[in-house]
């Protein structure tokens, strides 16, 4: 199964002015990006299904232009993640490190589809114990996913119980969320 973009036609290309990079980037005010998150210490929410080629080889891809953005608000930074791959405490490590704020919430997909219930449970101390308990506006593949053959962790459930409804609430298409900068 391809993953990633199709191929551009000329006529998007010359519309597009793609700035890449690894680094985090300002792109208003209040927002700015990750960039690459490289350093996992954590466990990550790599598909070995992801897959990409490298010196000849097709090889499992870790992902690394998967980045988020953070909001910085009056009451902390807000993660809005896309997929989380690179792991959510990975990401939550990597944000305290580059903003030295607290984090505030975590909005989307922490991508632990995969991760056992005490894995869970792990994640759910860690943010509690290093990251001051975030809000966690949760979404498809936080445990979820769309193929009816793979493991699926009832992740939200065990977090809600853990915190509470008003800590974890899912976050649908569509959801408003409103903070101030």
């Amino acid at each position: 199964m391809p993953f990633g973009c199709p191929d551009l036609t000329q006529e998007q290309e010359v519309k597009l002015d793609f700035q890449l990079s690894e680094q985090p980037q300002q792109i208003a005010r209040c927002l700015k990006t990750t960039g690459e998150i490289v350093e996992r210490n954590e466990k990550d929410g790599v598909e070995l299904i992801a897959m990409h080629w490298e010196d000849g080889k097709l090889v499992v891809d870790p992902i690394l232009d998967d980045l988020s953005l953070v909001l910085s608000t009056k009451k902390g930074e807000v993660i809005i993640v896309g997929c989380a791959h690179s792991g959510i405490l990975n990401i939550c490590n990597y944000v305290t490190k580059i903003t030295k704020k607290r984090i505030k919430a975590i909005i989307g997909v922490t991508h632990m589809v995969r991760y056992s219930p005490d894995e869970v449970m792990y994640v759910a101390n860690q943010l509690e114990k290093k990251y001051d308990c975030p809000d966690l506006y949760l979404n498809h593949c936080t445990d979820k996913f769309p193929m009816p053959f793979i493991k699926k962790t009832k992740t939200i459930n065990i977090l809600k119980k853990r915190f509470g409804q008003e800590k974890v609430k899912n976050c649908y298409v569509g959801t408003k969320i409103t903070f101030e900068c």
